[in-house]
């Protein structure tokens, strides 16, 4: 006799009928079986109930002992054999019950009546095997048949609330191979060739080789079916996180008026992959409140102490219309806001040290279509409206802000610049055109410079080996006329193929990029500095490595004024506020620029930027081709204690030219500020919202910053200290300002002479 093979051992029976589709007169349905493990019907008969009619005995099938699954009529018969072969007239059917023995009767005689297959399905269907094993390791859900009645009688769930999985799904190799050599999980740096050994090693295993590839395959399949357009048509082609279908779900399994509570990511809410998402969810949504996980009060690790999320209430489709609030750091600030009469002064991102946790009505910010037709026009976006990125003003007030961005008129034009990204620190050095290398150049067109030697109007800001996020900052006070910065990269080849770098040196206006005075900038940002956007003016001669970009201008008063409005702090909020990250080109064309003309604060706007940026003998003819005798009557707007006129200068630069001190150059930027605030027309209320909103680290910073009578920065805070100071510089200035005195001088500086040091 031959052996039995896979296909001839009919396992236990596996197919039940979970539910059945009538409900009692209680509204709950019964679990029921239609067959027994053999296939046969039950032995019990149905209990005589009340017919309409006598239903004619369906005529019996003949079915194929085995139905594989290869081709279109092997999966009608499938469809058939469990659904059945007849039509069966609503008049044939049973209509009223006695008891409920009586249902139990009338459903294990449905099988015969629609003319289902009675054997079991494995026997006939032997790949059901594989797809009952699948089913039953990866644990499927199907709403539809789950909650059948509930979608049935209404059309879904009047209400459902949920916090789904925050994944993207996604094959981590890391991991997969890191069950077998832990060092791959252990982070650190590793060559590409000790990675590739370590994972020939484990593949070399068959066993270990296997689930490597199970687990592959899974991920895959999983992220592919969650990114199909047949499954999620309006995901389709985006990364499969999780949260995103599951939200997706639960609008379709909603009642005609359902409401729909999740908390989740924002990730949709972005990108030009999930415009058609976002789009839907901007209809549904009500309330979408934007929390942010700081200290981890929301969420414990492994969820980040920076991780951003948001409470979201969907309703039926409609025109966009929901109330959007930002940066909240308490559950209740949500509810509480909804609630609030209004009063009281409104919330920034910083308060009393912490973050600001106060409820306030000026939160809840109206979106509908005109609000994303004006952060559509700011962002540029060639999307539809509705599916323009969402924004985050904190407050009303900060709208307003946003508002005014958006209405100022003008922007610079491609035209008018030229842009170099000079030259790539890893490609160029592979190729032989610069390497690392320390020291101070003897001339401009040797100065290779990155990102940390700027800061806003301020091309000597740090200088080689300070080149980091806390490396101290060049004095400005003691620098020569001559001065030029140490750098950490040189030049490795001939001055001829050096210049042949396209990207750095190509033609503009009849001379070399390079040759230009340029307004440079560090192209990225994390949107956390104290200021992200850290643009000056270099001098010609000096290139600089791609994570800095640098624009040519046709004019050189457009350099200076541009040079203003980069080191304000409305175009540093514009950064900010519009998640420009990585400033290219296309990015910088979008912000507000001065444009050409007669504005009344032209003068005072290019005053301020040149002896801001104009730091050594190097500007001296940029200096001189943008002097006019208008500066010599230009004052300060602001009386600053102890400044010097701000129009002491002439037509030849020196070295009293530039303001060096740290009061003055601060005193510069403030009212920088203001005049570039009056110029695209921010108001005070909107600046001041914009500065609180957006740039707290800067406005926590100086809440404790002081200048002494040289001109020389104080400060609580290590990341802002000044020029050469300590820890103890600022215990002795506590124990300077514990002195009755002190706070006497203060109120009144003049009949009150300040403490003796």
């Amino acid at each position: 006799m031959d052996e039995p093979t896979s296909l001839d051992v009919v396992p236990v029976a596996r197919f039940t009928e979970q539910t059945t589709l009538f409900a009692t007169e209680s509204g709950v349905q019964e679990s029921l079986l239609f067959a027994d493990a053999g296939g046969e019907a039950g032995a019990s008969k149905p209990a005589p109930a009340k017919r309409r009619k006598t239903a004619t005995k369906p005529t019996p099938r003949d079915w194929r002992d085995v139905i594989p699954l290869v081709d279109l009529d092997d999966w009608i018969d499938f469809l058939e054999a469990m659904l059945g072969t007849v039509e069966i007239d609503e008049n044939d059917l049973l209509t009223d019950f006695a008891h409920l023995d009586a249902l139990k009767d009338f459903e294990l005689s449905l099988p015969y009546l629609l003319g289902m297959d009675l054997k079991h399905p494995e026997e006939r269907f032997p790949w059901m095997r594989v797809v009952t094993d699948i089913a039953e390791e990866q644990g499927f859900l199907h709403w539809e048949l789950d909650f059948a009645l509930a979608i049935a009688e209404d059309g879904g769930f009047d209400l459902q609330v949920g916090n789904p999985p925050w994944v993207e799904v996604s094959w981590n190799a890391e991991a997969s191979f890191a069950e077998f050599e832990p060092i791959m999980a252990l982070g650190g740096k590793m060559t590409q060739e000790h990675q590739e050994k370590i994972e020939s090693k484990v593949l070399a295993e068959a066993r270990q080789r296997n689930q490597i590839l199970r687990e592959l395959c899974s991920d895959d399949a999983v992220a592919a079916f969650c990114a199909s357009g047949a499954t999620f048509p309006l995901l389709a082609g985006t990364a499969a996180h999780l949260h995103t279908r599951f939200m997706v779900q639960t609008w379709n399994q909603a009642s005609k008026n359902g409401t729909v509570g999740l908390v989740h990511p924002d990730g949709h809410l972005r990108g030009k992959a999930t415009g058609p998402i976002r789009a839907e969810a901007y209809h549904r949504l009500r309330v979408h409140g934007a929390y942010v996980n700081v200290g981890n009060w929301a969420f414990p690790q492994p969820v980040g102490h920076k991780k951003d999320f948001a409470a979201n209430v969907y309703g039926p489709r409609q025109g966009i219309n929901f109330k959007h609030l930002s940066y909240l750091y308490r559950a209740e600030v949500l509810t509480e806001s909804l609630r609030h009469d209004g009063s009281g002064p409104e919330p920034g991102i910083k308060h009393d040290g912490g973050f600001d946790r106060r409820p306030h009505r000026a939160r809840n910010i109206d979106v509908n279509l005109d609000t994303l037709a004006r952060w559509h026009a700011q962002q540029g976006s060639t999307l539809p409206v509705e599916q323009t990125d969402i924004m985050y003003p904190l407050t009303r007030s900060e709208e307003q802000a946003i508002e005014a961005m958006i209405s100022y008129p003008v922007r610079l034009k491609s035209g008018e610049i030229s842009m170099s990204r000079g030259y790539d620190e890893s490609l160029d050095r592979d190729a032989g055109f610069i390497e690392w290398g320390s020291g101070r150049p003897e001339s401009w067109d040797e100065v290779i410079m990155h990102g940390p030697h700027l800061g806003p109007a301020t091309p000597f800001y740090k200088e080689d080996p300070h080149l980091s996020s806390n490396g101290q900052r060049v004095d400005l006070t003691k620098i020569p006329g001559s001065f030029i910065p140490a750098t950490k990269m040189i030049r490795s080849c001939g001055r001829e193929k050096f210049e042949s770098k396209e990207s750095a040196w190509k033609n503009w206006q009849g001379t070399p990029h390079a040759q230009h005075y340029r307004l440079a900038f560090r192209r990225r940002n994390d949107g956390k500095t104290e200021r992200v956007l850290n643009a000056a003016v270099i001098p010609p001669g000096s290139t600089h490595v791609n994570a800095v970009h640098t624009f040519a201008f046709a004019d050189y008063s457009q350099l200076l004024l541009n040079s203003g409005f980069w080191a304000a702090i409305p175009q540093d909020y514009v950064l900010r506020t519009f998640g420009i990250g990585d400033l290219y080109e296309s990015a910088a064309l979008r912000l507000p620029a001065p444009g050409f003309g007669g504005h009344p604060l032209r003068t005072a706007l290019l005053l301020r930027a040149a002896r801001l940026n104009c730091l050594s003998d190097a500007y001296s003819p940029l200096w001189g081709n943008q002097f006019n005798s208008e500066w010599l009557q230009e004052q300060w707007v602001y009386k600053w204690p102890g400044l010097a006129s701000l129009s002491a200068v002439n037509e030849t630069w020196a070295e009293h030219t530039p303001l060096r001190t740290e009061y003055a150059r601060r005193a510069a930027l403030v009212e920088i500020d203001a005049l570039v605030s009056v110029w695209i027309g921010l108001a005070a209320n909107a600046l001041v919202a914009a500065y609180r909103a957006r740039l707290s680290l800067l406005s926590d910073r100086e809440e404790q910053l002081w200048f002494d009578a040289e001109g020389r920065q104080l400060a609580a805070d290590a990341g802002a200290y000044g020029i050469g100071q300590t820890k103890d510089h600022w215990k002795q200035f506590e124990a300077y300002m514990a002195d009755p005195a002190f706070k006497a001088h203060q109120e009144d500086p003049t009949n009150n002479p300040a403490p003796q040091t």
